[in-house]
């Protein structure tokens, strides 16, 4: 059998980092997804899923290294770049 999730996002929703969504939750759990769509998120940040003996949950989590919010300014021949990561 093929286990699939697709993660939507409805009505403009975009959940904070630490966010934790239980998504299954049985006597006991055996198998992982075959794959997964919808995982990356705006603003750098992304679903982990965790495989547990009893349930499957999704934290937000910030992808590594990603940049959040980016400012770039330009003159008198220098360019200045701030990124600040979640």
């Amino acid at each position: 059998m093929t286990a699939r999730l697709n993660i939507s996002l409805l009505g403009g929703f975009v959940p904070t980092t630490g966010t934790v969504f239980p998504i299954l939750t049985s006597a006991s759990r055996t198998g992982t997804f075959s794959s997964i769509t919808g995982r990356t998120l705006p603003s750098g940040l992304y679903y982990d899923i965790a495989y547990n003996a009893t349930d499957v949950t999704l934290t937000v989590v910030a992808i590594p290294g990603a940049p959040v919010i980016g400012t770039a300014t330009r003159g008198n021949g220098q360019a200045t770049v701030t990124w600040t990561a979640p």
